[in-house]
């Protein structure tokens, strides 16, 4: 008998899904019995890193691609090479340079399960009501800017777009501004800022700030707020705001609280109009303490690999990292 503990971050419907997974994994595997621990995103690292640091950190962790350097040079991960190499996990369907993005000093710690791209979601019933037309793909930042005013003067409302990650939520979006600008985030070797035009930054400080001041989104304490409700209470899905920046897989996420909400990517710019980049969404890493290292990497296989794994998950943790499983669920 083995116990595999497994930790991710979600709401309630990642949730409910990965139990679902973890059950009918047990059902076929009679001999694994799995210690879930679902958290939030809130305080998720802060956690992770206080039992990486007292040897306790679970055996299967879902882990950002913002993190996963850090952990592996305090080898708090397993390198996962001999199970790629011998095919305990099957990766010969995973793009490689989505499988180089789990790698770290020549060790792979981590396997891309999906992938992802900022983009914007948005309720059109809300935006149709302010009597504004919905987004297009080729819209601006002066259009983005131009349609949150918009629907909240029609509401009335404080912070009607309150959902907006907006320049609290996410660094990814401040890499798109600054891809979208031609230019890069970081330089090549990472140890500095990859441009050089203090402008950029300005400007979009500036943005967000005149997009407070009217009252199109929220400030400080009120992103505090809205974050607290979790994603399925969120001012997007019940219809209190019109959109907001997040990943690709959002409004699949969200469907079963609301199954209108529609996607479209971030506002372009003339300068560069392809600055989004596919990411990985998610890995899955194994601790370096683990005793069930073989055990996790055969789970972690039938995870991604498996089209029942699949049909459960239906995608909402990103778009699927294996060609196969894309062109299964797609069928």
């Amino acid at each position: 008998q083995v116990t595999i503990k497994i930790t991710w971050w979600g709401g309630d419907a990642r949730h409910e899904a990965t139990q679902k997974v973890l059950d009918l994994y047990t059902e076929s595997h009679p001999n694994v019995k799995f210690e879930a621990i679902p958290a939030g995103w809130d305080g998720y690292f802060e956690k992770l890193s206080t039992q990486a640091a007292s040897g306790s950190m679970p055996d299967i962790v879902q882990m950002d691609y913002l993190y996963i350097s850090t952990y592996a040079k305090n080898n708090s991960l397993a390198d996962l090479s001999e199970y790629v190499d011998s095919g305990v996990i099957d990766t010969s369907t995973i793009d490689k340079n989505i499988m180089k993005t789990g790698d770290s000093n020549g060790k792979t710690v981590g396997i891309p399960l999906s992938t992802t791209a900022l983009a914007v979601t948005y309720n059109p019933t809300v935006i149709e009501q302010a009597g504004a037309e919905v987004p297009s793909d080729d819209w601006t930042w002066d259009d983005y800017i131009t349609l949150n005013e918009k629907v909240a003067k029609s509401t009335g409302k404080p912070s009607a777009l309150a959902a907006t990650a907006g320049i609290f939520g996410d660094v990814n979006i401040f890499n798109y501004w600054v891809r979208s600008h031609g230019e890069q985030l970081f330089s090549d070797d990472n140890k500095s800022l990859g441009y050089d035009d203090d402008q950029i930054l300005v400007d979009y400080l500036d943005m967000w700030k005149d997009l407070m001041d009217c009252d199109a989104e929220p400030d400080p304490d009120e992103y505090t707020q809205i974050q607290s409700l979790g994603q399925e209470a969120g001012p997007v899905v019940t219809g209190d705001a019109a959109m907001l920046n997040e990943n690709n897989n959002y409004a699949s996420k969200m469907s079963s609280a609301n199954p209108n909400l529609k996607v479209t990517i971030p506002p372009v710019s003339d300068i560069n109009k392809k600055a989004i980049w596919n990411k990985p969404s998610y890995m899955l890493c194994i601790s370096e303490k683990s005793k069930v290292k073989k055990e996790a990497a055969e789970f972690i296989n039938w995870f991604i690999n498996s089209e029942e794994s699949n049909d459960i998950m239906m995608a909402e943790r990103g778009v699927p990292s294996p060609q196969n499983i894309r062109d299964h669920l797609l069928d």
